[in-house]
């Protein structure tokens, strides 16, 4: 249930799952992209938006 802390939607055993695949997902880029990846997500959450950053991602 979601009072016990495994998420609003999805139960525990989802979460672990997806947590597995996103790692997984994760590691196997190589480390451009990752750090593209890494400085995208800072910069949704800075709020912060570069132009040249959207541009990579509009030609990718």
């Amino acid at each position: 249930t979601p009072a016990e802390g495994g998420g609003f939607f999805l139960g525990k055993e989802e979460l672990v799952i997806l947590n597995s695949w996103v790692q997984e997902f994760f590691y196997n880029l190589n480390d451009s992209i990752k750090a593209f990846f890494i400085l995208l997500v800072t910069d949704f959450f800075v709020g912060f938006h570069s132009t040249r950053g959207w541009e990579l991602v509009i030609r990718w």
